[in-house]
């Protein structure tokens, strides 16, 4: 329960960037990434 809490802070807080390293394919979108 802890980890999934600290994940959806994680979220929030990177927005973007956390979801675009749980996926390639925003990476590749992202110029960033």
């Amino acid at each position: 329960m802890r980890t999934k809490t600290t994940k959806q802070k994680r979220k929030l807080r990177s927005g973007v960037i956390v979801t675009a390293a749980d996926t390639p394919s925003l990476r590749r979108l992202l110029p960033n990434g």
